[in-house]
């Protein structure tokens, strides 16, 4: 930590323990993401590639509909 961070005071059975509030925001992102690519079906990175060339075929596609 440095000067200016946030911090969070958390208790641990009769300790007090000093976090990064930044690093607790990304770890329940973090989980929220997992969870959620869970629910997708998405298990690897090449899932998430599939899912982007995916989308943006359909975007290209809904862009372009009227060309040619």
């Amino acid at each position: 930590m440095k000067e200016g961070d946030k911090v969070v005071f958390a208790e641990k059975g009769d300790d007090v323990i000093l976090l990064n509030s930044n690093r607790i925001a990304f770890a329940e992102l973090q989980a929220e993401l997992v969870d959620e690519a869970g629910k997708a079906g998405i298990s690897s990175e090449q899932d998430v590639v599939d899912l982007v060339r995916k989308v943006r075929r359909q975007l290209w596609e809904e862009r372009h509909e009227g060309d040619a």
